[in-house]
This record gives structure tokens, sequence and C-alpha cells, in this order.
């Protein structure tokens, strides 16, 4: 478990829809307050160990943060020492130091009084734990044999996707490009439907999902009826939830009607602990504690107020 500085993003709506303006580095559209994660995100460092080391800029990973009140540069700032939140990073931050995180505003305030801007914490990577099945969110379609884009949301496991596939009746696989975050492309798509779809993650566990897209030129969420297996151990961890009280967990999905390879729902395995999980990145952050502060609210570089990072609260 790290040390480093958290941050809050600077959530200024607070609506049941988080809306957002032009993409950089990620791309995961609009957030629902309502479905996993439920805005309890934040945003890394280009700096950062996982943001430099790990695949989609880290987007999609999910890390444990524990308040600490004593030892850091901002003692006594926590409600209680030890209160935890597990987050999903969605967010990037270029101005952000590399021991800094944002937290969405309302997260942040489960661990301290935003007033106060920063905190002291302990940071490890996590499994995530989605309460459903993978969905695809197409948001670019030109037709079949034509430009496609999508990103992968409800990633459980490791949350670190390195390659997605798409597949044509009687083709072969077509990988597309992860030019940026967490969005993946192909100008050339299959020039024939339904596709098929197959997602990897970093550690190499895949899944499959015949006939996902069923329609050219059709864009929006898909269920897939997919999803990685958690391996690592989950004991301990607070899954991610909504704030006051945890969402249903319904999905607000367009589409269904597939038909998969064998791949399990996420069912963690029980355990006493919950070691940061293995691999890229997993070394110590740069300085001996980590603070947080009020930031900007980012999509993964999809900027909601034109503000630096190191936006003071309120502003």
């Amino acid at each position: 478990m790290w040390h480093l500085q958290l941050r809050i993003m600077e959530a200024m709506r607070t609506d049941s829809t988080l809306a957002v303006l032009h993409s950089v580095p990620t791309w995961y559209g609009a957030l629902d307050k309502s479905v996993w994660p439920y805005w309890v995100v934040g945003a890394l460092s280009p700096s950062n160990s996982y943001y430099a080391a790990g695949p989609m800029n880290g987007c999609g990973q999910c890390f444990q943060i524990v308040c600490e009140n004593s030892g850091g540069q901002f003692a006594g700032r926590c409600y209680g020492d030890g209160r935890s939140v597990t987050i999903m990073v969605s967010d990037s931050c270029p101005e952000c130091e590399a021991d800094h995180i944002d937290l969405q505003v309302l997260t942040y305030e489960q661990l301290g009084p935003q007033d106060l801007g920063r905190i002291d914490i302990q940071y490890r990577r996590v499994p995530c734990t989605p309460p459903i099945d993978m969905l695809v969110d197409v948001d670019g379609n030109h037709g079949a044999g034509y430009w496609l884009r999508m990103n992968v949301q409800e990633v459980a496991d490791r949350g670190a996707i390195t390659n997605v596939e798409v597949r044509g009746p009687g083709g072969s696989w077509m990988q597309l490009n992860n030019k940026y975050g967490a969005a993946w492309e192909v100008d050339n798509s299959p020039s024939s439907y339904p596709l098929d779809l197959r997602i990897t993650q970093d550690d190499g566990q895949q899944v499959t999902s015949y006939s996902a897209l069923t329609q050219p030129g059709s864009t929006g969420k898909t269920q897939t009826n997919m999803q990685f297996k958690v391996t690592g151990s989950t004991g301990g961890v607070t899954p991610i939830s909504g704030y006051p009280s945890t969402p249903g967990s319904s999905s607000s999905a367009s589409s269904s009607a597939t038909t998969t390879a064998p791949s399990p729902s996420p069912s963690p395995p029980s355990g006493t602990q919950s070691p940061e999980l293995g691999g890229y990145g997993d070394t110590a952050s740069p300085a001996p504690y980590g603070h947080t502060n009020i930031g900007v609210w980012q999509q993964c570089g999809e900027y909601l107020h034109d503000h630096p990072c190191m936006a003071d609260p309120g502003a």
C-alpha cells in the first residue's frame, strides 16, 4: 500500500448525469450517478506510475483509498483514522503532481470535510467488482466496412484492457486501436454484421461475446453477457457503491441479445487481505505521503470546467 495525497475534483454539477465536453486522453462519455461506479471515481496524474505504465492510462482500474489522520503533511483532517473508499479511475489531471489523486467531491466527503481541501492517504490497487456484465458503448459507427469506435464499461477484476477485437461472419479477428484513454477504434471495420467481440486484459484473461453488435451504423450501449473473473482477493475492501446509500444495480444499456463463450461473472474469493494486484506499476509513489485537494472534474480528459486541476474549493 503506497502513500500519497488526495485532491478533490471540482464537481459543480450534482444532477443525475455528469455532462462532459471535449475528450483528450479518454472517452467514457457522461457518467450516470445512479449506476456503477456511481461517480465514485478519481483522476491520476500522467506522472503517476499506474497512469504511465498501465494500459488506457490507468482508466478503469480500481483503488482503495484510506484516509490517514497522523504522520502526514495534512494530519488530523480525516473524519476518522482508517476510513476508506474504493474508487474507479475515470479521469486524468495533466496539471496534477505525481503524488496527487483527485476525487469527485461527494466521494471525498466520505473521508474528510471538503472545505479543508487536502487530506493524507494511503492507497492500493484492488480488483474492480461491478454488479453487472460488461457494457460496450459504441459512440462512433459509420457502418459495415467503415470507422468504428467504442469503449468498454463495467469491467471487473484488473480493469486494465489491453486488446479489443471484432470479427464479422466467417472472418478473422480484427484488432481495434487504443489511440487514447478508454477509446478503441478501427478505420475499416468488418464488411458484414453481426460482429463478435473479444476483449483481453493485461494478465491475459480473455472473454468473447458472439453477435455482440448486430446493426451496422448503430450506436449506444450494449450488454455483452460476459465478464472477467475476479482473480485478486477482495477481503477487507468495501465495494464501490453510491452515496449516501447504494443505488440499484440496474443498467441503462440499450440492447442485449448476445451469446457468449464461457466467461464467469465476478465472484470474489474469500480472504482476509486485499493485496495490491501484481504486474505493472506496482512501485511506491514518489512521495512518502500523498494528499488530495479540490481539482477539476475531467472524464479522463473530458473537461467540464476550463480551470486548472489545482483550482481552489468553490472556484
